[in-house]
């Protein structure tokens, strides 16, 4: 039980980790809306297409003011 503490322990800081770094480097966490989840589900994880679909959604400054995490 103690081993998989610290294993979801490390995790954990891992996670925390890799969030920081991706802020500092200016990515903003946004929400997708319906139609864009629906078309994302047409996408073959990890195709180029589906990499180009977020990242055209991650870098429209009208996607990220409407729907960024806060």
């Amino acid at each position: 039980m103690q081993q998989r503490t610290n294993e979801l322990m490390r995790q954990r800081e891992r996670t925390l980790r890799l969030n920081q770094c991706l802020s500092d480097r200016g990515y903003v966490e946004f929400y997708l809306t319906a139609e864009q989840r629906k078309h994302l589900s047409t996408l073959p994880v990890g195709s180029e297409e589906r990499r180009e679909y977020l990242y055209k959604l991650g870098t429209d400054s009208k996607v990220l003011e409407a729907a960024a995490v806060k």
